[in-house]
């Protein structure tokens, strides 16, 4: 028995140093681990032809921590990836019962170049198409189920100062330089993955910040903003859900530093915030939004001084870079992928697209910028206000009301209310709205260019019925100018150019600048109504046209409408610029007398009113003096048939006759209240040999 105790204790005490060792021995290879990690990682970098260091690579197995920092790789072009840390915090013990628990996920400094040289995609340098074909094949996946055995899950995750740049390069030069990168992304509350198979998340909250995209090869800002935040937010296979979003500090396009008025708008497109209370997504099939509301809107339109759009053209620009990334990626897909994925595919559903409401204000307004003309122009829409109502992409027969309110530079205002059926096959829609006190002395320099004229100055204020059923467009307008007056534009010295002749007014129509003065009343008011009709969905359609020939039509119609009661009679000469060719019904005259024919009354009292109502008109009156009275004065029943002339005695009497015509009505319309400087007395005209009445012509 002592042998076999003695035994026993040698056994027991060799096997306890067997184990120490094997401890000293794992825990020799556990602190070399880092070390060799350290050197396989750059040996391959190494294999790649790519330049690489690394600082330092921990690992302490005990809390579960790894650690590795100061990863910087450069290849012969200069492609390159950095990362100033990557650090994990693991929890050891839930892994041996299916948990993974990561209880920190930490990545700061990550920058990653990706190039597209000739056709062949490098990332950081490394070509991924490469490493795919020199990898083995694939080994069978594990089975779903034992993933399903695993909770996965996420504390803390913190990444800062990531930065990516896209590149396309051909033939030596560069085609496209996109570069985007963020400040930081925070998980509130950590991460939690409800499910490995299929994947579903929950993410509690969502912090990033910092978030800018450019564009290196026109040094130009393209997108930016302060701080994105979700909440609630849940992801599966096929559904996404959020509780709420926001957004702040938002901005598009940003403008060049020498563009006109840069300072004051340092982006074509900003937001001072963008939140939305609720939103779910199922993949292909709906799409639903709480409310929407976006704050203080700013967008700057900008034409420079060679009339080109720039924020078009940086638009362009960009479509053009994406392109080219598309059509790589297209290169590079296999036919029999695109088989593959062919036999899959199936007839794409109609998303259905609900919201609840969307609203924009918080001082919102809409700026034009125009260089394109001289001097240049700013004009403004502030204080934006625009409501829309619920709208359903499946309920097409439910309207949505929509509303708008604006004010146009300094004292304007726009406003529009109303419903529209945005989800009809056919425009539908019905609005009322208007303009009130327009100052447009700053638009004078778009009327120069489309009539000619200039604005002297004016205001504008209307009242619109809009209605399209089916695309049928049926609008009433009505106009009112206050002291609005056009004139001609200073002549501009012109050297070796031929003059352009100026377009004249079609031949039913009377010029504008007639047409308003004829319409002006006397507190120096112009009333117009503008009916517009036409189906929107013709090839030809256009709105500005439209507007424009009815707005001629309209001045002409008004002036037929409100002269015709006083006695108009003649507009076929009213497309030479003169208001002499408008003509009255005269005023008629027994032969070789000044007595009237019985009308004379009331033509004269109509005549009065109307100049009384129009102080800035005059009227010409000319005596026309025809063959009965040179019978009445030559004391003849008839006219010889040949050789018959006046004495010079007779020849006098009947001038002073027809100058005593036009005396008497210029004294009884100033007995009724004319302005002297409104009637204007012309030569008598002799018409011997015309056989109408005696009568004094009537003119504006």
């Amino acid at each position: 028995m002592a042998i076999r105790s003695q035994r026993l204790k040698r056994f027991l005490k060799y096997q306890g140093w067997a184990v120490l060792c094997l401890v000293l021995v794992f825990l020799l290879a556990l602190s070399l681990a880092p070390l060799a990690g350290r050197f396989l990682l750059l040996d391959w970098f190494r294999s790649q032809g790519i330049a690489a260091q690394l600082e330092h690579v921990s690992l302490s197995p005990g809390a579960g921590v790894f650690t590795l920092g100061g990863l910087s790789t450069r290849d012969g072009q200069g492609r390159k990836l950095d990362l100033d840390e990557l650090k994990v915090n693991i929890a050891i013990a839930p892994l041996w019962k299916r948990q993974l628990i990561i209880e920190s996920l930490s990545v700061k400094g990550l920058y990653l170049d990706v190039q597209r040289h000739d056709g062949r995609l490098r990332i950081g340098g490394i070509d991924p198409q490469a490493q795919a074909d020199s990898t083995t094949p694939p080994q069978p996946q594990e089975d779903s189920n034992a993933l399903a055995e695993w909770r996965v899950e996420i504390r803390n995750l913190e990444l800062e100062h990531w930065a990516l740049c896209a590149l396309v390069n051909e033939s030596g030069k560069d085609r496209s330089h996109l570069c985007a990168g963020f400040e930081g992304l925070k998980l509130e509350q950590g991460l939690q993955v409800l499910g490995l198979s299929p994947l579903q998340l929950k993410i509690p909250g969502v912090a990033l910040s910092g978030w800018e995209v450019t564009d290196k090869l026109q040094d130009q800002g393209l997108l930016k903003f302060k701080e994105l935040q979700f909440k609630d937010l849940q992801m599966g296979p096929d559904r996404l859900e959020l509780q709420s979003f926001g957004l702040t500090g938002f901005g598009l396009l940003e403008r060049s530093e020498t563009a006109y008025l840069s300072a004051q708008f340092p982006f074509a497109g900003q937001l001072q915030s963008i939140s939305l209370d609720r939103a779910a997504m199922n993949m292909g099939q709906s799409l639903t939004l709480g409310n929407l509301t976006l704050q203080r809107l700013q967008l700057a339109g900008h034409r420079d001084s060679s009339e080109a759009l720039p924020a078009l053209k940086a638009i362009e620009g960009l479509q053009q870079q994406l392109a080219l990334w598309q059509d790589n990626t297209q290169s590079n897909t296999t036919a029999a992928e695109k088989t593959e994925a062919g036999d899959g595919d199936k007839e794409p559903g109609t998303l259905r697209l609900q919201l609840q409401s969307a609203q924009i204000g918080g001082a919102s307004e809409v700026v034009w910028l125009d260089e394109g003309l001289e001097p240049a122009q700013q004009q403004r829409l502030g204080n934006i206000a625009i409501q829309v109502g619920s709208l359903d992409s499946e309920q097409a027969e439910m309207p949505t009301p929509v509303s708008l309110d604006t004010q146009i530079n300094e004292a304007g205002r726009f406003f529009l209310q109303g419903e529209l059926w945005p989800f009809k096959q056919q425009l539908n829609l019905v609005l009322e709205g208007g303009l009130e006190a327009l100052d447009v002395l700053p638009f004078s320099p778009y009327v120069e260019q489309a009539s000619g004229f200039q604005i002297e100055r004016g205001q504008v204020a209307s009242h619109s019925k809009i209605a399209v059923a089916d695309n049928i467009l049926d609008v009433k307008t009505n106009i009112k100018l206050s002291k609005f007056y056009l004139q001609a534009p200073p002549e501009k010295p012109v050297v070796n150019e031929a003059k352009q002749p100026q377009e004249e007014s079609a031949a039913e129509d009377i010029p504008v600048g007639l047409a308003l003065n004829l319409l002006r009343d006397s507190d120096d008011n112009i009333e117009l109504e503008l009916p517009i009709k036409g189906n929107v969905d013709a090839p030809d359609f256009s709105l500005r046209d439209l507007y424009a020939t009815v707005a001629r039509k309209a001045l002409t119609t008004a002036v037929i409408n409100y002269y015709t009661p006083y006695g108009l009679v003649d507009i076929a000469g009213a497309v030479v610029k003169s208001a002499t060719k408008l003509r009255f019904d005269p005023l008629y005259f027994q032969a070789g007398s000044t007595r009237s024919d019985g009308s004379h009354n009331e033509r004269l009292s109509q005549l009065a009113s109307l100049l009384a109502a129009k102080p800035q008109i005059s009227l010409s009156f000319c005596p026309e003096l025809t063959a009965a009275d040179a019978l009445s004065v030559s004391g003849l029943a008839s006219a010889p048939e040949k050789d018959w002339k006046l004495t010079e005695q007779q020849h006098q009497q009947l001038l002073e006759l027809g100058r005593q015509r036009s005396v008497s009505i210029q004294r009884s319309l100033l007995d009724a209240g004319a302005g002297a400087g409104q009637l204007i007395l012309c030569q008598p005209q002799l018409a011997l040999n015309s056989s109408a009445k005696p009568n004094v012509a009537i003119s504006l």
